[in-house]
C-alpha cells in the first residue's frame, strides 16, 4: 500500500460525533493511524535510500551524470526533482540548477535561446554534443524542477531562484517558440512530432513557471501569460484522446498515432503522463486507461517468462 492509500484509509474512518447517534471505533482509528505511520516510515526510508543512490552521480561542478561520461539534462532534471523531496540533497539540487544555467545555449543551432544540449565527459572535460533528444522536455522539466526547489522552502534554493526571473522567462520561451496553433509543441525545431509525453511535461512546466512568477517573483502579468500557454497546451493534449486511449504522438501531417499497450516505451508508459502531469485529474474517466496499461504490461511480462 502506498502512503496515499494509507492516508485515504485513515481519512475514511467514521469520526462522526456521538451526539448525532454515530459511534467512533477507537480501535479502527488506532489501526488506521498506525498503518499510515508505518507505511510513511517505510516510504521515507525507501525514498532516502533512492535519493542517496541518485546523489552519487552528482559531480563536483554540479553536473549530474546519466551514465559515466555522459550528461543528459532531461534525466538529470528528473533526478533532481526527486532530490528536492530530501532536504539532505538540496545542495546537489542547487548545484545542478547552477550548472544548467551556466550551460544554456545563447543561442543554439536553431537560433533559439535557452535550450540545452547533451554533453560528453572525458578526463574531466565536458563537451557539448550540439544536439539534444528534445527542446521541449528539457526546458519543461527544468521549470518543474525549479518550482519543486522553491516549494522545498530551502533558503539557499529560494535565494538563488529569486535571481533567475529573466533566465526562466527565456527557458519558458523555448516551449512558446515551438508551440503550434493546436496548443502542442514540437519535440524540437527540426523534429516536428508532437509527443504525448513531451506535451504533458510541457503543460506541467508552463503551469509551474506561472506558479513561480506568482509566488517567487510577484509578477501577475507573467503568471497569466504562462497560464494561458499552459491552458492551450492542456487543450491540445486532451485532443489526443482517441478510441479509449491516448495517442502516443501527432505526426507532421496531424495524424494521431495510437499506442500498442504491449509495448512499454513509449506506447504504454506515455498513457500515464496526462494524469501524472495533471493534464487531467485522477478522477477523470480517461484516467481509467491506467488499468489497461497494467493489463498490457502483465501480458508483456508473461511473454518473457
Amino acid at each position: 500500500m502506498t502512503i496515499l492509500a494509507a492516508v485515504a484509509v485513515a481519512q475514511s474512518v467514521n469520526m462522526s460525533s456521538p451526539t448525532n447517534g454515530a459511534t467512533v471505533n477507537a480501535n479502527s482509528v488506532d489501526i488506521a493511524s498506525a498503518a499510515a505511520s508505518t507505511t510513511a516510515t517505510a516510504y521515507q526510508d525507501n525514498f532516502n535510500a533512492t535519493s542517496q543512490w541518485v546523489s552519487q552521480f552528482s559531480q563536483s561542478d554540479g553536473s549530474i551524470l546519466y551514465v559515466p561520461g555522459q550528461i543528459e539534462p532531461y534525466f538529470a532534471n528528473i533526478g533532481a526533482i526527486g532530490m528536492t523531496k530530501d532536504p539532505n540533497r538540496m545542495p546537489q539540487v542547487v548545484a545542478w540548477m547552477k550548472w544548467y544555467m551556466n550551460h544554456l545555449n545563447w543561442p543554439d543551432k536553431w537560433g533559439i535561446y535557452g535550450t540545452m544540449y547533451n554533453y560528453t565527459v572525458s578526463n574531466g572535460v565536458e563537451t557539448p554534443s550540439d544536439d539534444c533528444d528534445s527542446t521541449d522536455s528539457y526546458a519543461s522539466t527544468f521549470l518543474t524542477l525549479t518550482w519543486n526547489a522553491w516549494q522545498s522552502g530551502n533558503t539557499n534554493a529560494r535565494s538563488y531562484i529569486k535571481t533567475l526571473s529573466y533566465q526562466l522567462d527565456v527557458i519558458g520561451g523555448v516551449l512558446i517558440q515551438t508551440q503550434q496553433s493546436d496548443g502542442l509543441t514540437w519535440a524540437k525545431p527540426d523534429y516536428q512530432i508532437k509527443y504525448l509525453m513531451d506535451n504533458a511535461e510541457g503543460y506541467r512546466g508552463l503551469r509551474d513557471l506561472a506558479l513561480l512568477y506568482k509566488n517567487a517573483f510577484g509578477d501577475a502579468s507573467k503568471a497569466a501569460y504562462y497560464n494561458a500557454a499552459a491552458d492551450s497546451m492542456q487543450n491540445g493534449v486532451k485532443s489526443m484522446w482517441m478510441n479509449g486511449k491516448w495517442a502516443v504522438y501527432k505526426n507532421y501531417y496531424g495524424d494521431l498515432i495510437g499506442p500498442d499497450l504491449g509495448t512499454w516505451y513509449p506506447d504504454a508508459s506515455s498513457q500515464v503522463f496526462p494524469v501524472l502531469m495533471g493534464v487531467v485529474p485522477a478522477s477523470d474517466s480517461r484516467a481509467a486507461i491506467l488499468c489497461g496499461v497494467q493489463c498490457g504490461m502483465a501480458g508483456l511480462a508473461d511473454a518473457f517468462v
